[in-house]
């Protein structure tokens, strides 16, 4: 185990000092449009690849150490399980790659997604999610005939909300971070430590905008919290579904709000707008203050759970989130 952190090290510190000629190779940047896209220089999306440099170097590794395998396979039943969530990790990453190089159609890419997950679903039988419980109560909530599709739709949904949460430096990889220290505090797997030295390098790039995740890092993450989520809520058994949704919840709700507005006016509701949430506290207050207060609310609604403990928990989160955006509403009205 220590071997392998050393070879990640490494790898990272390669990254750093040979990051403009990483970029050169990669050749996918984001370039401004000065509509929605923000900021003002095209900017390489090498993000992602960072992260899946990791992954791939940590799995290669496990399959020669058999300590370090015995390690990872705590959260996996065998090695096809293993091998298939590499596998399907690995087709999230493309299909992110190349909507990051050509723009993929939204329909055409969800289409993809849901078959490429339903196949993952059909292989990984032991993946879905029976039950439903509550921090706030003893009881459990069978779901029955419609695991599978549950499953499915929790995948779904937070692979597109972790997509439109992608709007400023540091927002996401800071959300990032805040989940995978979660997912270390449950488990102490060494599967789990193979993301930090990524994320602290990206970290350090996008707070100055040198890079950003692009659609590879975020199908690709978002399809691995995903799936350990829903694995450790199976296996560990220390987390239950209301916290896992606390987690989830801003993300999430503002996901939800942009869809039915966007249907509301009758447009395809995975276009891109302005409408998002850090877009409004940015017009008012600027982007260090946004950082700031999307993070505070994003941490929220998770430690309302833990502390409140009760039924109410998410009901008192959904309220102080819209009562922060009709307050943005007012205030950038009376700006305008």
């Amino acid at each position: 185990m220590t071997n392998v952190s050393i070879i990640l090290l490494i790898l990272n510190i390669l990254i750093f000092f040979n990051k403009n000629k990483l970029v050169k190779i990669y050749g996918i940047y984001d370039i401004p449009d000065n509509k929605r896209k923000i900021h003002k220089k095209k900017t390489p999306l090498i993000g992602g690849l960072i992260f899946y440099l990791n992954f791939l170097i940590f799995f290669i590794i496990s399959f020669f150490d058999q300590e370090l395998l015995n390690t990872v396979l705590i959260i996996f039943s065998d090695k096809y399980e293993y091998t298939l969530f590499f596998i399907t990790s690995s087709i999230f990453y493309l299909i992110g790659y190349f909507d990051d190089k050509k723009d993929i159609n939204a329909n055409l890419k969800l289409l993809f997604i849901t078959k490429v997950l339903i196949t993952f679903l059909v292989l990984y039988k032991s993946l879905r999610i029976e039950i439903i419980t509550f921090s706030f109560s003893e009881k459990n909530f069978s779901l029955g005939s419609l695991e599978f599709i549950f499953t499915l739709f929790c995948f779904l949904a937070f692979i597109n909300a972790y997509n439109l949460f992608d709007g400023l430096n540091l927002q996401i990889g800071i959300y990032t971070l805040y989940i995978f220290l979660i997912f270390y505090f449950l488990s102490q797997n060494i599967l789990i430590l193979c993301f930090f030295f990524p994320l602290t390098l990206f970290l350090y790039f996008n707070s100055t905008g040198k890079i950003f995740l692009g659609n590879s890092g975020t199908y690709f993450l978002s399809f691995i919290i995903s799936f350990l989520f829903i694995n450790f809520f199976k296996n560990f058994e220390n987390i239950t579904s209301d916290q896992i949704l606390g987690i989830m919840f801003i993300p999430g709700l503002d996901m939800l709000r942009l869809f039915v507005v966007r249907i509301f006016k009758k447009n395809n509701p995975f276009s891109a707008d302005k409408n998002h949430l850090h877009h409004k506290l940015l017009e008012i207050y600027g982007y260090k203050k946004t950082i700031l207060f999307i993070q505070i609310i994003t941490v929220l609604p998770f430690f309302t759970v833990l502390i409140l403990n009760n039924k109410f928990s998410i009901i008192y989160a959904f309220l102080i989130y819209f009562f922060i955006l009709l307050r943005l509403n007012k205030l950038i009205k009376q700006l305008k």
